[in-house]
């Protein structure tokens, strides 16, 4: 049986075994160099050298966050998390204070582990006997 000391020494042991992991929001900002044409949705120099005429530049802003990876298993489905379960799917468990984080990823940005990148399929919560922390289900992306 466990106690609530045990699931105490169970998160610290958890804790203990994060690793720092790169994430990126991506959010664009206007050209400088040729400006944004909204009715064509381009740049208004399709030669530009800044944007490539996109009229758009990627800003990425990398945070790192602490978290544990995890290959999915049965055990996995099992025990609730949300999504459907890939081959190659990962799910990164982090501190609950990083969800407002993890929402803006899901709809703008992505993640990488070890050296490959992946986008985030659904966020739930997870916990020895109690929620404290969120489970990121991660799938992943090709560049």
């Amino acid at each position: 049986m466990i106690t609530s000391r045990d699931r105490y020494s169970a998160r610290v042991d958890m804790k203990m075994i994060n690793r720092m992991i790169d994430t990126f929001i991506i959010s664009y900002t206007t050209c400088p160099t040729c400006g944004f044409d909204e009715f064509t949705q381009s740049g208004k120099n399709p030669d530009c050298p800044t944007c490539n005429g996109t009229g758009k530049i990627e800003i990425k802003t990398k945070r790192i966050i602490y978290g544990r990876i995890s290959w999915p298993n049965l055990t996995d489905v099992i025990i609730g998390i949300v999504g459907t379960i890939d081959s190659g799917d990962a799910i990164l468990y982090t501190a609950m204070t990083n969800r407002t984080h993890f929402n803006n990823l899901k709809t703008s940005g992505y993640i990488i582990i070890g050296s490959e990148r992946y986008g985030i399929k659904s966020i739930s919560t997870a916990g020895l006997g109690e929620a404290d922390e969120l489970a990121v289900l991660c799938s992943r992306q090709t560049e």
